[in-house]
């Protein structure tokens, strides 16, 4: 099962500290002066004193083995640094806990993968919950979470952007990276930041960029492999997803595979997916998209503080649970994915590695090169590609702004000015702009992979989010993703010597269009019906007006039947908090 977590902490002498057994049905693994902490079984890391707990999975940045412990040395610089050590010296999915003896304030540390979620928010006499799972909140009795609808309508005109803010009234999230300090005041402040790592590094100098990545993605998946019995993987034949399957061959762990295709040809990857799996020595097996799978008034993004996502999800989730069923339950389990691979890698089309190689080596004649290369992965003429970058190349804001989305949104909340501030965002004064979207690209997953999260599923670890790995690529220029006129140049490179020639020198994507066509076709009625009547509109968030002129046409707009499904999920979300 996923990690789940729930700290409280606060003034020593709150009744809402009293020591139990149990806390929202888990057992408690620590008690201290003023905080408790109950954890599922399994992943826990602790010291002797229990002055420090980590949930989730640590590992070591020395040999890429779990930390099960820490030694006087490594607690000690825990300490001085506030826990900055843990970012500097170890890796994984985790959220740590330092509490010292004698000092008051509690610091709770996220690491910058984003795979273990965590949330705050103050539940009364004088006391914070931290935890993963807002359910857990309400579950213990703490405090009953309720939509916050002015959050939830900025959430749905955010494009993907997700900052400390959630959909629920009170609970805030700690941003991946970031530290909170539970004293007097809640506090957040970054402890990790993406712009630490875009220069150069030192190892480069050493080894070919893609050697490197080869040998740190291999280590991030062995390490990841190595810490269940059973790996599930979903697999399209795609760059990402096989990357990661050649480095659990690597590793020596036979997986169980599965593919979801759709019946039109779009979203039909089989053979891309049965090469990759006879390449490395394994079956997969194939299934369609079950349209029966999909219920448009529930959500899959129920447990969660946002609605994320759309309803094909539940499809997947449909076929996982199917594929679980059949394996061993008595083991640890875990559910691996490509997920992320486009943001790891740089892949976008845009004008900003022009722009970079231009600031950073002149008008020299790389500068050609990238400007050809982005032409032939783009398509964008070369006249329009040097204009961009030259706009890019002069402007005075080097950073990412961010773009909204008020498609279908009423005219009177279209008219509240959204901001956007994370701290992955506030880009130096010589930022690269290729390095600001490199960066946003990052951020902007994050929005997907909370949707990944199930309390009743194994954990979803996407191996390629790993920080060693980030950090890599963070480092490599952003014109060489493009080498060659092909996205993630590096990345194809890298593994090179491990996949079939037809999957390396692949650049299309199937997408499940023709299955999101069905599940908007055939649940128009019921989509109608739930959004006249439902909640989203009578707080004034949607233009139903506009979205009625979608479900009577007979020729919709795909982005618009995208956005249709996207609000009926909101819609589905928001009915189960406010039951």
């Amino acid at each position: 099962m996923t990690a789940r977590y729930l700290l409280l902490t606060g003034r020593t002498n709150s009744r809402l500290l009293e020591t139990p057994t149990t806390l929202a049905g888990l057992p408690l693994v620590w008690s201290g002066e003023n905080l408790l902490l109950a954890a599922g079984a399994g992943d826990l890391t602790t010291d002797p004193d229990a002055e420090i707990a980590v949930v989730g999975k640590l590992f070591s940045r020395i040999d890429n083995r779990p930390l099960e412990q820490f030694d006087g040395a490594a607690r000690k610089e825990i300490f001085r640094s506030k826990g900055q050590w843990l970012l500097d010296h170890c890796w994984g999915a985790y959220v740590a806990v330092i509490a010292e003896s004698g000092r008051r304030a509690v610091s709770v540390i996220r690491d910058p993968s984003g795979m273990l979620a965590c949330y705050h928010c103050a539940i009364g006499d004088g006391c914070v919950a931290v935890t993963n799972e807002p359910e857990l909140l309400s579950g213990a009795g703490l405090v009953s979470c309720r939509v916050d609808w002015a959050a939830l309508a900025r959430h749905l005109r955010s494009g993907d952007f997700r900052g400390t803010h959630t959909c629920l009234e009170g609970l805030e999230e700690l941003l991946p990276g970031c530290r909170l300090t539970l004293g007097a005041q809640r506090e957040m402040e970054p402890v990790w930041s993406p712009w630490a790592h875009v220069g150069p590094d030192q190892r480069l100098q050493r080894e070919s960029a893609a050697a490197l990545l080869s040998r740190t993605v291999g280590n991030c998946v062995t390490a990841w492999a190595r810490s269940y019995d059973q790996i599930l993987m979903g697999i399209s034949g795609g760059l990402d997803s096989s990357i990661v399957l050649a480095a659990l061959k690597s590793a020596h762990v036979k997986p169980s595979l599965y593919t979801l295709a759709t019946v039109g040809p779009g979203g039909d990857e089989r053979g891309y997916a049965r090469l990759a799996a006879k390449h490395c020595g394994y079956d997969v097996e194939e299934q369609f998209f079950d349209i029966s799978a999909v219920d448009p008034r529930r959500s899959h993004a129920a447990h969660l503080p946002r609605p994320t996502g759309n309803y094909f999800i539940q499809a997947i989730e449909a076929a996982v649970k199917g594929t679980l069923a059949r394996m061993h339950r008595d083991s640890q389990r875990a559910i691996f994915s490509g997920g992320g691979g486009d943001n790891i890698f740089c892949y976008a089309h845009s004008a900003s590695p022009v722009a970079d190689r231009w600031l950073r080596e002149g008008f020299a004649a790389g500068l050609f090169a990238t400007a050809r290369d982005i032409h032939r992965v783009t398509g964008a003429s070369l006249p329009a590609i040097v204009t961009k970058a030259l706009g890019k190349r002069w402007g005075r804001d080097k950073g990412y702004r961010w773009k909204g989305d008020d498609l279908f949104i009423a005219t009177a909340v279209e008219a509240e000015p959204l901001s956007f501030n994370h701290p992955w965002l506030d880009a130096p004064d010589d930022a690269l702009p290729g390095k600001a979207l490199h960066i946003a690209l990052l951020l902007r997953f994050h929005n997907h992979l909370e949707r990944h999260r199930r309390p009743d599923f194994p954990p979803t670890i996407m191996p390629l989010l790993s920080q060693p790995i980030a950090e890599l690529c963070l480092s490599i220029p952003s014109w060489r993703w493009y080498e060659g006129g092909v996205n993630r140049s590096v990345a194809r490179q890298a593994f090179a010597d491990r996949l079939p020639e037809a999957l390396i020198r692949r650049t299309s994507k199937g997408r499940p269009d023709s299955f999101i066509l069905e599940i908007f076709e055939r649940h128009r009625a019921l989509l109608r019906e739930m959004l006249h009547d439902g909640l989203l509109h009578r707080h004034g968030i949607i233009d139903m007006e506009a979205i009625d002129t979608v479900l009577i046409s007979a020729n919709p707009h795909h982005r618009h039947q995208l956005r249709v499904l996207e609000l009926g999920n909101a819609e589905a979300w928001a009915r189960k908090w406010s039951a």
